[in-house]
């Protein structure tokens, strides 16, 4: 239902309930989720709501998808299946993608190109490679931060 709304509120929706509903199914079966076809949101985890909402996009035959931090609450795991799926959309139908992320293993995991972006302003534009070859001393400091923590005895 919560994906069907998407599609009735397009031009997309001129369709009768089956076929509304086998385009639904269509686009859940494209990330992977057509088994939670009848599942309510509660009943689903966080990398499969993640998916619901591409399939939710993905009904309204866009040719461009935003994804806004997409691997965000997501353990590592559920992040590596999230950028797979951005990857196998592109390719199995060639919706372009735009990522905003903060998750590096994500950005260069999946780009072509990327844009660095630090306090409003564009530090980098490039592929994955021009951007590590970067001198820029907050790129190389973000690519290359680590999280270390002392270890401290109680």
């Amino acid at each position: 239902e919560n994906i069907e709304l998407a599609v009735k509120r397009t031009s997309v929706g001129k369709r009768n309930k089956t076929q509304i509903r086998d385009w639904v199914l269509h686009n859940l079966r494209l990330v992977q989720m057509d088994h939670a076809m009848t599942k309510r949101p509660d009943e689903l985890s966080g990398g499969m709501k993640k998916r619901v909402a591409m399939a939710r996009a993905l009904v309204i035959e866009p040719q461009l998808i935003l994804y806004d931090e997409p691997t965000s609450e997501l353990d590592p795991i559920s992040a590596v299946v999230i950028g797979e799926e951005i990857l196998a959309l592109n390719q199995r139908i060639g919706v372009t993608s735009l990522v905003v992320s903060h998750d590096r293993d994500l950005a260069f995991g999946i780009a072509h190109r990327i844009a660095v972006i630090s306090e409003g302003e564009i530090l980098a534009v490039g592929s994955p490679d021009e951007i590590r070859r970067s001198h820029h001393p907050i790129i190389r400091d973000f690519l290359h931060a680590d999280f270390h923590r002392e270890k401290t005895s109680l």
